[in-house]
């Protein structure tokens, strides 16, 4: 099964993280607004209560209905008791103080309801009769109901057509009193002296209308959410587009346009973007040199290879010729000889390079003084410099040197060779040591005809020649890997090998070496492989 793409993982995330998020402020409000609605239910029947108190006095006084309650007294507060059934909200307070009872005894009521606006009146307005009706006709759709008992007898004093027949609750003296009945009817009651006051609304029209915000709430939420995920989309895709264009780019190298390059994002660049693509172009610039690198080295391995092997062919056939004299077939041999000898040593070269590029030719390394290394090595190469009529000098300053000394002491002796190879006159050669701030430096210097400026950066490319080499120098054969070798030892170090010239005057090779162990492990600087 392929793996979803990173543009899809994103958008999915962010789906599902704005659904979430929707979801929970969609309950949220629809939670706080059902509540809102409830609380507007309770309002209007806790303002309903004492105008319909005003309206039952007017059938007459019955054991002093009248008398309004004790100074001093909250006409309705209680201590609610515990644990009584049939009771789903208890609240212990004062629904009417004495401000209250006083409007409804002068005359009216004010009640804003679902924006039905009701004046309800009191004593000196309509009885109980005619305010049930009025409220029932205005309240139809809600529908409400009103019972009053009278509180010491608990006969039903007066009571709206659409009241049910229930018990009255059992609310102490002064009580108030709210419950929600088969999750469909909101009911409130008051208790005073004389009367227990018990109002209602069927919330079956408020459960429609939650039903309906419910749906628009879920519709509005649905929307945002497809909204905000095709604005998600666009945003991820513009955001990644430049992904693509790396893809294509990628693709294209791989099947062999080592020459393309990924374009620089173009819109809203972001950081990380800009610098993968410099870092990728980077990688495809090093992977297209070395690729061209190791085609010239083929290519290069193959013409010095062939040379060699073309004369070895050339001088057997001769050889084999019928009639060959013992001092010719002599002469065949020796110079087949010298092509077998040149071929030995190009193809140990080769493997030599080989193995420093794949990392399997482990160094010997320790920690030495660096001065006894150099001076030792001088004394070998003393006699060799002489005989070719050239002068060798050392210029010490001490310090210590972690390195294989064999390997090193390669490097050197092959430098030392190719000055005196490279120059037809006799010339100085110094080996000098100084020391930087982490390396120790070793310079091989001679004042030699030097090298051309435009070939410097070519001279350590593998096979690379200047016309001078090419030429045989007494027993030596110049193949243009020496160098290359070089550098690769060097490298093997944690080193660097570079080469300055000034044609005519002096040439300066420097090594810089590690004078303690790299921090950040070399593998190849492990126990001596041998070669």
């Amino acid at each position: 099964m392929r793996p979803l793409s990173l543009k899809w993982k994103i958008q999915l995330w962010y789906a599902v993280m704005l659904a979430v998020l929707l979801v929970a402020l969609s309950y949220g409000y629809y939670r706080s607004e059902s509540r809102h609605r409830l609380d507007a239910f309770d309002d209007a029947l806790d303002k309903m209560i004492h105008p319909i108190m005003n309206a039952v006095g007017r059938k007459g006084p019955r054991g002093g209905r009248g008398d309004r309650p004790p100074p001093g007294r909250p006409p309705f507060g209680f201590d609610p008791p515990s644990g009584r059934p049939g009771l789903e909200d208890q609240v212990s307070r004062s629904r009417l103080d004495d401000e209250a009872s006083r409007k409804g005894v002068e005359g009216w009521e004010a009640v804003n309801f679902n924006d039905i606006q009701l004046e309800v009146r009191g004593p000196r307005g309509e009885d109980s009769d005619t305010l049930f009706e009025s409220l029932e006709e205005k309240l139809g759709d809600y529908g409400f109901y009103a019972i009053v008992w009278n509180s010491a007898s608990l006969g039903v004093v007066a009571s709206s057509s659409l009241a049910p027949e229930i018990e009255p609750p059992p609310i102490p003296q002064g009580g108030y009193w709210k419950r929600t009945r088969d999750n469909r009817y909101r009911e409130i009651a008051h208790r005073t002296p004389r009367d227990i006051v018990f109002v209602g609304f069927d919330l079956q029209g408020l459960h429609k209308e939650l039903a309906a915000l419910r749906g628009r709430i879920m519709g509005g939420a649905f929307g945002i959410w497809l909204l905000g995920v095709a604005v998600g989309w666009l945003f991820v895709s513009r955001a990644l587009k430049h992904l693509q264009v790396i893809e294509r780019s990628a693709e294209r190298i791989a099947n062999g346009e080592l020459s393309e390059r990924i374009p620089e994002p173009t819109g809203g660049k972001s950081a990380e973007l800009v610098q993968l693509t410099d870092e990728l172009n980077r990688t495809y610039a090093q992977l297209e040199s070395l690729f061209d690198k190791q085609v010239r080295f083929t290519a290069d391995a193959s013409h010095e290879l062939r040379t060699p092997l073309t004369a070895l062919n050339a001088n057997l056939a001769l050889a084999l010729e019928p009639g060959r004299s013992p001092t010719e077939v002599d002469g065949i041999l020796k110079s087949s000889k010298r092509s077998s000898e040149r071929l030995n040593r190009i193809i140990g070269d080769l493997l030599d390079l080989s193995r420093y590029d794949s990392g399997r030719h482990k160094l010997g390394c320790d920690s030495l003084a660096l001065d006894p290394l150099i001076e030792g090595l001088a004394e070998e190469l003393q006699a060799y410099v002489i005989e070719k009529g050239s002068t060798l000098v050392t210029e010490l300053n001490g310090g210590n040197v972690f390195c294989d000394p064999f390997r090193i002491e390669q490097v050197i002796t092959n430098l030392v060779n190719n000055a005196l190879q490279h120059n037809p006159e006799p010339i100085m050669i110094a080996l000098r040591t100084r020391q930087e701030s982490e390396f120790s430096v070793i310079e091989v210097v001679d004042n030699g005809i030097g090298i051309q400026p435009e070939n410097l950066d070519k001279l350590f490319d593998r096979f690379f020649q200047e016309d001078s080499s090419h030429q045989k120098k007494g027993k030596h054969y110049n193949i243009g890997l020496g160098l290359s070798i070089c550098q690769a030892i060097v490298a093997a170090h944690s080193g660097t090998l570079t080469v300055a010239s000034n044609p005519g005057r002096e040439t300066i090779f420097t090594i810089r070496l590690p004078k303690e162990r790299p921090s950040t492990t070399n593998p190849r600087l492990g126990e001596a492989v041998p070669a």
